[in-house]
């Protein structure tokens, strides 16, 4: 099994472009069963495939005692396999949403470790297994497409090289490889929604409903992922060709946006708000309909709309997006 699944992990990944010779990878660890079997793998390739790995983790103090433990472990496994660590305490302060505070902190850190050795990969252990549940959140939320395709296996520098692989068998080679690892209780924890989702909702869909529920999810993220693609290649080219950016603000003709499916004003209103606040976060469906009254009211008349910290009129013939 152990040769096996590293030969696996090594096609796929090189299959999709994920893993390059000559790469510079920093590696997310956190010393549970996926991010150790992530950095085994990659070991094993390592001198063969001339890859340089530099290891980061992040103790987030949330489980007392725990989460020292864990650290000294992934201290301890990062010296047994020769390999560079560095190390990050989280402090959460007055977190409002802790599960998304930590992530972006842990991101944060990558990106820092990442620029600050010139390496040019972020390596994570996620697993098919954590993109059903992605998907399944992120539509309980409401999600668009995007949202729940958005565990991909590349997404600029940071790639997933277990996305090919189930938990059941990330566990297997872990065993025949008899190779120790931390286990997170917090991950059993259901007041957190990822945690429901996979010891509550995928359980009872396999259940009551289809037995290959995980498998169908995954297929339909591929296909919507597929299909993204497209639509973000017409956007971008829409987007070059009918909006104007100038230093103080964003501009696009009143008529050249009617003439548009609304499917696409959508994508243009939020990717024009996206350049300009840099995220799309709150932006809801009752924020385009507002948007679509201004659009389509009397040509004469100024109309003004505002979200978060941006101001949107029409004057004439023109929509202008400008921070206030």
């Amino acid at each position: 099994m152990p040769n096996s699944f590293v030969k696996k992990v090594q096609q796929y990944a090189f299959h999709r472009g994920l893993l390059r010779r000559g790469d510079k990878i920093v590696v997310g660890i956190s010393g549970g069963p996926d991010s150790v079997a992530l950095t085994c793998v990659l070991n094993k390739l390592k001198e063969k495939q001339d890859f340089q790995i530099k290891l980061v983790h992040v103790n987030y103090h949330q489980r007392e005692d725990e989460s020292n433990k864990d650290e000294k472990f992934v201290r301890n496994f990062a010296e047994e396999s020769g390999l560079s660590l560095e190390a990050f305490d989280y402090n959460p302060g007055e977190s409002k949403n802790l599960e998304e505070d930590m992530r972006n902190f842990r991101y944060k850190v990558f990106e820092e470790v990442l620029s600050k050795n010139d390496f040019n990969k972020i390596a994570i252990g996620h697993t098919k297994d954590d993109s059903v549940e992605t998907f399944l959140m992120n539509l309980i939320r409401g999600s668009g497409v995007e949202g729940i395709t958005s565990l991909r296996d590349q997404r600029g520098k940071i790639i997933r090289p277990l996305m090919c692989c189930e938990k059941s068998e990330i566990l297997d080679f872990l065993k025949g490889f008899t190779q120790e690892i931390c286990i997170d209780k917090s991950n059993f924890d259901i007041k957190f929604s990822r945690n429901r989702i996979r010891e509550n909702l995928i359980p009872l869909l396999q259940k009551d409903y289809n037995n290959n529920i995980k498998e169908h999810i995954i297929d339909l993220a591929g296909h919507l992922r597929d299909d993204l693609e497209i639509i973000e290649d017409v956007v971008e080219k829409v987007y070059n060709d009918k909006v104007v950016v100038n230093d103080k603000e964003i501009i696009i003709k009143v008529s050249d946006l009617l003439e548009m499916p609304v499917a696409l004003q959508k994508r243009i209103f939020r990717k024009i708000i996206m350049n300009i606040v840099g995220d799309t976060k709150n932006i809801s469906t009752a924020n385009f309909f507002e948007f679509e009254k201004i659009i389509k009211g009397e040509k004469s008349k100024i109309s003004e709309m505002k979200i978060r910290n941006l101001l949107i009129s029409k004057r004439g013939e023109e929509v202008r997006f400008k921070n206030i």
